[in-house]
C-alpha cells in the first residue's frame, strides 16, 4: 500500500513541476515573440524641450527635443548651420498638433529624435523662420547644450 501511495503523490509532483514548467515556457516565448515583432521591449526616450536643462547622453543613445511651434503662420524649427553630423544623427522629425487634431490657426510640436554618434560636448542651435525668407533673420534661436559619453 505504501508503494502505491508513494507512486500517487511522485505523479501529482510531477505534473504539478511539468505544469509550472509549461506555463514559464508559453511565457518566455511569449516575450520572445513580443520582442521579435516590436523590435525590443519597449524603453522611454529622454525628451528635452528647456535649452537651459543640458542634455547628457551616450553614445549610440536617442533623445528627443520638442519645441513649441505654428505651422499655420508659415514658421518652422530649422537646424541651424553649426549643426555637427559627425557627433549627432537626425532619426526623426513628427509633428505633434497641441490638441491632438490638425486645427488652422492651432499650434503644435515639433519632436526632433537624435542619436548620439561620439562622445564629446557640442551644441544643437536651432531657428525658427519661414524657409522662403532668405534674407530675414530667425524670428527666435534656441540653444541646446549636449554631453555625450
Amino acid at each position: 500500500m505504501h508503494g502505491v501511495r508513494f507512486g500517487e503523490v511522485f505523479m501529482s509532483i510531477k505534473k504539478r513541476y511539468l505544469s509550472l514548467l509549461t506555463l514559464a515556457l508559453l511565457v518566455a516565448a511569449g516575450y520572445f515573440l513580443s520582442t521579435q515583432i516590436t523590435g525590443a521591449p519597449e524603453t522611454r526616450v529622454p525628451e528635452y524641450s528647456d535649452p537651459a536643462r543640458p542634455v547628457k547622453t551616450r553614445i549610440g543613445s536617442h533623445f528627443v527635443i520638442v519645441l513649441d511651434s505654428n505651422p499655420t503662420t508659415g514658421y518652422g524649427w530649422q537646424l541651424g548651420e553649426s549643426f555637427d553630423k559627425t557627433m549627432f544623427e537626425v532619426t526623426e522629425i513628427r509633428y505633434e498638433p497641441s490638441n491632438g487634431k490638425r486645427l488652422a490657426g492651432a499650434g503644435g510640436k515639433p519632436t526632433w529624435m537624435f542619436r548620439a554618434l561620439r562622445a564629446g560636448n557640442a551644441v544643437i542651435d536651432f531657428e525658427y523662420l519661414r524657409p522662403w525668407e532668405k534674407d530675414i533673420p530667425p524670428v527666435k534661436k534656441v540653444r541646446f547644450a549636449v554631453t555625450v559619453r
